[in-house]
Parts: structure tokens; sequence; C-alpha cells
């Protein structure tokens, strides 16, 4: 019996952690302007966007990147920076600073609920932002599916 339950317990281990579950349980989904043609993107090409290190679609339709970003004290914005950026909030805090100092950049627009960030995605044909899970999407947006091994499958082509 002790046998029978270490291997369900090993199995549910290995299934939770494939990139599909990963993505299930972040808490957040990335959205998307229904109109993007794009149906997936590599976590890093997400987070790079939201960093504005890319600021155009990587598609045909040369479309100007929109993020939308959550207020800092969110706990969506927590889940976001730690599985997009894979950093904390307080350290993608201290490059934005570093960026407007310099005067290179300035961050993403922050909107204060999920509901208003649906909306800007919606009406923004480059737009891209992040909702918690469980927020119901209105038709004017998409889910984007996130491909969280992208730089595992780089790193090993090298």
């Amino acid at each position: 019996m002790k046998k029978l339950l270490l291997l369900v317990l090993l199995f549910s281990a290995i299934v939770l952690s494939t990139p599909a579950a990963a993505q299930d349980s972040t808490g957040f989904k990335i959205i998307v302007n229904s109109a993007n043609p794009l149906e997936e993107l590599p976590s890093e090409m997400v987070s790079k966007m939201f960093l504005r290190k890319e600021i155009w679609w990587p598609d045909s339709t040369k479309l100007f990147v929109a993020p939308i970003d959550q207020p800092e004290t969110r706990k969506v914005r927590k889940q976001f920076s730690n599985a997009i950026h894979q950093q904390s909030v307080s350290v993608i805090q201290s490059f934005w600073r570093v960026m407007v100092l310099s005067g290179k950049d300035v961050p993403p627009d922050v909107l204060p609920a999920d509901s208003l960030i649906v909306h800007y995605v919606g009406q923004a044909a480059g737009g891209i932002g992040y909702v918690a899970s469980d927020v119901p999407l209105s038709d004017d947006v998409k889910e984007l599916k996130i491909i969280y091994d992208q730089l595992v499958k780089n790193e090993e082509e090298k």
C-alpha cells in the first residue's frame, strides 16, 4: 500500500511539473487583443515585452506592443513577476527606476483592476496584459498560451 501511495505521489509530482500544469497554477493568465493572430509565446518574449525590450509583435502585422501592468501591491503582479520575469516585483521596480533616471524608457502604464485591463487590451490592437486566472474575458480579448520551457530548448540548441 505504501508503494502504491508513493507511486501515485511521484506520478502527481511529475504531472504537476509540466509546463501546462505550471501555467494553470500561476494564478494569472496573459491576455491579448482578440485580433492578434498569435496563440502562444515563450515566457521570455512576454517578459521582454513588459520590460519594453521587445516593442513589436513577432508576426507580420507590425503592431506596436502595448503592455499594461497591474499595481505593484496586487498578488497577481507578484505571481506574474515571479513566473514571467523570474524576478521579484522589487527587482523589476529597481530596473524601471534605473531606466527612468537614465532617460532610457518608462514602465508600462498601470490600471488598478482586472476589468479595466481586459477593457484596455480589448481596445488596443497591440495590447497585452495579465489578469487573475478566474477573471472572465470579453469577446475583445483572448488568452495567450505561454511556453515556459523555451529558454531550456534554446540553450540545448547552442
